[in-house]
């Protein structure tokens, strides 16, 4: 089994890991290639930043009645000009 791999595929298995999608393996290839590479290291810092600021902004969507009354609104405006 190769342990190193690339950075490209380092961008894949941080991505994988932060929605917990990775392995057990693509984990710990993810954290060899993280130990030697700056790069991808400041990168996946930034990653679990962003994915911490998602989570704690408690984001929701709109309702989707009030999408339909704001969607037949949007039409009348449009359809008046």
């Amino acid at each position: 089994m190769l342990l190193m791999i690339d950075c490209n595929k380092s961008g894949q298995y941080c991505d994988k890991a932060q929605y917990n999608e990775a392995s057990t393996k693509e984990r710990f290839r993810l954290k060899m290639h993280l130990v030697i590479c700056k790069l991808c290291k400041g990168k996946s810092a930034q990653n679990t930043k962003l994915t911490q600021a998602i989570k704690d902004a408690k984001l929701t969507t709109m309702p989707k009645a009030d999408k339909a009354i704001l969607k037949t609104k949007l039409q009348k405006e449009i359809g008046n000009h």
